[in-house]
């Protein structure tokens, strides 16, 4: 039995890797660094659960889970992502995610969703879920961004500059700053700190990155 790790950060990946190991002796547990390094890997049996974040080079986590998904339908997905953007949650979940944790989930929150996905069940950490409750009894109308304008999003909330951006994520400059003009359009906002801040008010990038 196998579990897969996907992410492109190696230290948050293998400590991802020694939590669950150390509670699944029985699981085969791998750690990849980008989507396509996953996509390509032909050794068998095929993962059970695969645990990734939105975010991961390559093909963005949705994506990802879309292509694995078409040749191993049975395959469950757990995302655990610094964004806490409720819209973004929804998408996941409706695109067959089984659980989505915030980065600031603990440990124990980590092996409850390893747990309750492996027996065919659905999870939401205790952040996600108060803000969604929030969200339901919020009169604000929710803004929808696209994966690439969130991990753009999410790099200028960690000081990248545009140009920097565009250098990590392999884009133009002018492809950065159509994503930025648009997430710009799409909150009426007019700079870029504006846009920063709305990220942290709205949970799309939270400042504390580290989980457990």
């Amino acid at each position: 039995m196998v579990i897969c790790i996907i992410d492109d950060h190696l230290l948050f990946g293998q400590a991802l890797k020694g939590l669950i190991a150390g509670r699944y002796p029985e699981y085969d547990v791998r750690v990849f660094a980008s989507s396509r390094e996953f996509l390509k890997d032909n050794a068998h049996p095929h993962p059970s659960l695969v645990i990734t974040d939105l975010f991961i080079p390559g093909l963005n986590g949705l994506d990802m889970m879309a292509a694995y998904k078409e040749q191993h339908p049975d395959c469950r997905f757990i995302f655990i992502s610094s964004s806490n953007d409720t819209a973004k949650v929804r998408e996941c979940l409706k695109k067959g995610a089984s659980a989505y944790l915030s980065k600031d989930a603990s440990e124990d929150e980590l092996a409850d969703a390893v747990a309750t996905v492996l027996q065919g069940g659905k999870y939401l950490n205790s952040t996600m879920k108060d803000r969604w409750v929030n969200n339901i009894f919020s009169d604000e109308e929710t803004v929808l961004f696209s994966p690439r304008e969130t991990e753009v999003l999410q790099k200028l909330c960690n000081g990248l500059t545009p140009k920097e951006i565009a250098f990590e994520m392999g884009l133009t400059l002018n492809t950065v700053q159509q994503y930025i003009k648009s997430m710009m359009q799409k909150t009426k906002l007019n700079r870029t700190t504006e846009l920063v801040l709305y990220a942290v008010q709205k949970g799309i990038y939270i400042v504390n990155r580290d989980v457990g």
